[in-house]
C-alpha cells in the first residue's frame, strides 16, 4: 500500500503547521495523514479529521498544487542542508555529488527524515523524488515533487561529463549513490565509472533507457544493469535488452547495492561489479531448439499495408522493425508519396505516425496531410478552403500525427532522441524526408561515410523500438545523357519512363547505386524503392506527366522485384495504383 492520492492539506495541531498535515486517500478507501514537518516520529495520523468524523465530500478528489505552490516548495527544498545519512551509509560528499537534499526532523533538527533526489529535464532541474528514510509499515517510501514525468535518468548530467567508458544503471537513486561510493573506496581512478538510476523504478526501464539510448551508445563502451533480483527487476532487464542488446547484468551479494553498503559487503560488491558481469541468458547465443517452436508459426502478412495492392502483394505488407528507403529525382512526387503513405496508415489502420520534414514547414505538411485524408487541397490559395472537411480531417490527425520542428535543420543525434520519443508515444511508422539534409555542406566522400553510418543506426533503431522507418532520399543524376532526339523517338513508341541515362525528371532510370550512401543503405535496408516519372513539357498528354512508376529495387525479405504504376490526381492530390 502506498501513500495514495493526496486529497487535502490541513492544520496539524501537534506542530502548529497551518497546512503541514497532508491527507491521503488509500486504495482500500481509508483516509489517513502524514505531517512532513514532524517526520516519521510524530508525523503519521490515523484519523486526520478526528476519529469517527466523516471525510468532507469536497475533499475526495485528487489534490493538485498550483504552479506557484510547487515553485515555493522547490525553493524551500533548495535551502535544505546536506548531511550524512547513516541509516543508508550515504556520505555527505556522495549526496552532494548527485545534488541530493536531506530534510531533518522538526523535533531535534538533526535526524534525517527523507532524501530529496533531483530530477532534471534536458539537464534543468524540474522536480524531486522524495525517499523516506524510515517509513512505517504500509506506507510508501517515495513520492514526487514538481514535474518528474518524461525526465532524464537520475545522475545523467554527471554521467555524461564523467569521461567514463562504463555506465552502471540501477533501479533506484540510493543504489546509484551506493555504487558510486563503492567504486570511490575500491575503484581505480584511472578507470572511472558512471552511474545513473531509473527515475521511477523497474517499471520505467524501457521508457527512460529508450530515451537515453542514442547518447548511451555514443558515450559508453560498456553498459551494466543492476536491478533487484525479483520479477520486476528481471522484466526490466528484458525490456532494457531490447534497447541495449549488448548490455551486461550483475548480481550482488545482497539484494541491492545499498544493502551491500549497509551490511559491510562493499568489497565483495566491488568484486562482483567488476568481475561478475555476464550477458543475460540467450541475449547473444541462441540454440536451435529454442527457435523451433517459434519457427513453426506460419508466416503472417505485415501489420500495415501499402495503399497500392500490387506493391502490397510483392512485399506481403509492412512489418515493424523494417527500414524502407524511397528515392526520387527533384520534384518527382517523393513528398506527395510520403504524405499518401502516412495518411493511409492513419485512415486505414488508425496508427500513430511521426514525420520529420526537413524541406517543408510543419504547417504546410499538416495542411497537405489533412488534404490527403479529405481528398481535397488545403494549401493552394486558388482552391476553395472547405473548413468542414478540414476540421473532419483534423479529428483523424489529432491523436495520430506528430511532426518534428526541424525545418532546414537536421541533427542526427537529436533526431535519434526524437525517434525514441516517438516510439514511446506509440508511433508505428516514422518518416524522415530527406536524409541528404544530414550532410548539407559536407564533401561528397565524407557525406557518403556519414550516411552509411546513419543507415546502420537507423536499422538498429527500427529493431530496438519495433517501428517501421521510411527514409526518403534525393538521387544522384544518372551517368551519361540520352539525347533529346532519342527521347522523342521513345515517346513516339509509347515509352516515357525507365529511359536509362537521362535526368530523372525526364524519365531516367532509377538504380540503387544512385542513392546517396547507397552501399550502407543496401546493406542495412529491408526495402529500397525508386520513383520514376517524366515531367517533360514536350509530352503532349499532361496526364502522362502525372504517372509515376514505383520500382522495387531491393527486397532483403522476399527477394522480389517489380514495377507498380501509380497516378497522381491533380484535383485531389492523391496517388492511386493504375490497374
Amino acid at each position: 500500500m502506498g501513500l495514495g492520492v493526496q486529497i487535502d492539506e490541513i492544520k496539524h495541531d501537534l506542530c502548529g503547521g497551518s497546512t503541514s498535515l497532508k491527507v491521503f486517500k488509500q486504495p482500500d478507501g481509508r483516509v489517513d495523514g502524514y505531517c512532513f514537518r514532524c517526520g516519521p516520529a510524530k508525523g503519521f495520523v490515523r484519523h486526520p479529521y478526528g476519529e469517527g468524523e466523516p471525510v468532507p465530500e469536497i475533499n475526495v478528489k485528487k489534490f493538485k498544487k498550483t504552479p506557484e505552490e510547487i515553485a515555493e516548495e522547490m525553493k524551500e527544498i533548495s535551502t535544505f542542508k546536506v548531511v550524512e545519512v547513516e541509516e543508508r551509509r550515504l556520505r555527505q560528499a556522495t549526496l552532494e555529488k548527485f545534488g541530493a537534499k536531506v530534510s531533518l526532523s522538526e523535533y531535534d533538527g538533526q535526524t534525517p527524515t527523507a532524501i530529496y533526489w533531483p530530477i532534471t529535464k534536458e539537464s534543468s532541474l524540474s522536480g524531486y523524488i522524495v525517499k523516506l528514510i524510515n517509513p512505517p509499515e504500509g506506507y510508501s517510501k517515495a513520492w514526487n515533487i514538481g514535474d518528474t514525468r518524461d525526465c532524464d535518468l537520475i545522475g545523467w548530467n554527471i554521467a555524461k561529463q564523467s569521461g567514463a567508458n562504463t555506465l552502471y544503471i540501477t533501479e533506484g537513486p540510493e543504489d546509484m549513490a551506493s555504487i558510486d561510493r563503492i567504486f570511490e573506496i575500491y575503484g581505480d581512478e584511472k578507470y572511472p565509472i558512471a552511474v545513473v538510476s531509473l527515475p521511477h523504478g523497474a517499471g520505467s526501464a524501457r521508457h527512460y533507457i529508450s530515451k537515453a539510448a542514442p547518447d548511451i551508445k555514443k558515450l559508453f563502451k560498456k553498459v551494466v544493469l543492476n536491478f533487484d533480483p525479483d520479477k520486476a527487476g528481471e522484466d526490466a532487464i528484458k525490456e532494457a535488452l531490447l534497447i541495449l542488446p549488448d548490455a551486461y547484468s550483475v548480481t550482488l551479494p545482497f539484494k541491492d547495492a545499498n544493502e551491500c553498503l549497509k551490511e559491510g559487503a562493499s568489497k565483495a560488491a566491488h568484486k562482483q561489479l567488476v568481475w561478475g558481469l555476464y550477458h543475460p541468458k540467450n541475449t547473444n547465443l541462441v540454440f536451435a531448439p529454442s527457435l523451433h517452436d517459434l519457427g513453426r508459426k506460419p508466416a503472417e502478412w505485415g501489420e500495415l499495408t501499402w495503399p497500392f495492392p500490387t506493391l502490397n502483394d510483392l512485399t506481403r505488407g509492412i512489418r515493424p522493425a523494417e527500414t524502407i528507403y524511397i528515392g526520387a529525382g527533384v520534384k518527382m512526387g517523393k513528398t506527395e508519396l510520403r504524405d499518401e503513405l502516412a495518411a493511409h496508415f492513419i485512415r486505414s489502420h488508425d496508427v500513430k505516425v511521426m514525420m520529420a520534414s526537413f524541406e517543408e514547414p510543419n504547417v504546410k505538411t499538416y495542411k497537405k496531410m489533412a488534404g490527403k485524408l479529405a481528398s481535397k487541397i488545403f494549401h493552394d490559395p486558388k482552391r476553395y478552403f472547405d473548413e468542414d472537411a478540414y476540421d473532419e480531417a483534423g479529428k483523424l490527425l489529432a491523436n495520430n500525427l506528430a511532426l518534428l520542428n526541424v525545418y532546414q535543420r537536421a541533427d542526427k543525434e537529436a533526431v535519434m532522441v526524437d525517434i525514441a520519443a516517438a516510439a514511446e508515444w506509440g508511433a508505428k511508422a516514422i518518416f524522415l524526408d530527406p536524409i541528404t539534409n544530414f550532410t548539407n555542406g559536407v564533401p561528397a566522400g565524407e557525406a557518403n561515410t556519414i550516411l552509411q553510418g546513419l543507415a546502420q543506426d537507423w536499422s538498429s533503431a527500427a529493431r530496438d523500438y519495433n517501428i517501421t522507418l521510411f527514409i526518403f532520399c534525393h538521387l544522384k543524376e544518372p551517368e551519361g545523357n540520352l539525347s533529346r532526339d532519342s527521347r522523342t523517338r521513345l515517346y513516339s513508341e509509347g515509352k516515357y519512363v525507365g529511359l536509362g541515362a537521362c535526368p530523372h525528371e525526364r524519365g531516367g532510370t532509377v538504380e540503387s547505386a544512385q542513392f546517396a550512401g547507397s552501399r550502407g543503405m543496401m546493406r542495412s535496408c529491408d526495402y529500397m524503392l525508386g520513383i520514376e516519372g517524366n515531367k517533360d513539357p514536350e509530352i503532349d498528354d499532361p496526364r502522362i506527366r502525372n504517372v509515376r512508376n514505383l520500382v522495387l529495387l531491393e527486397d532483403r525479405v522476399y527477394g522480389e522485384t517489380g514495377i507498380v504504376p501509380i497516378y497522381w490526381n491533380k484535383e485531389t492530390a492523391r496517388f492511386a495504383e493504375i490497374k
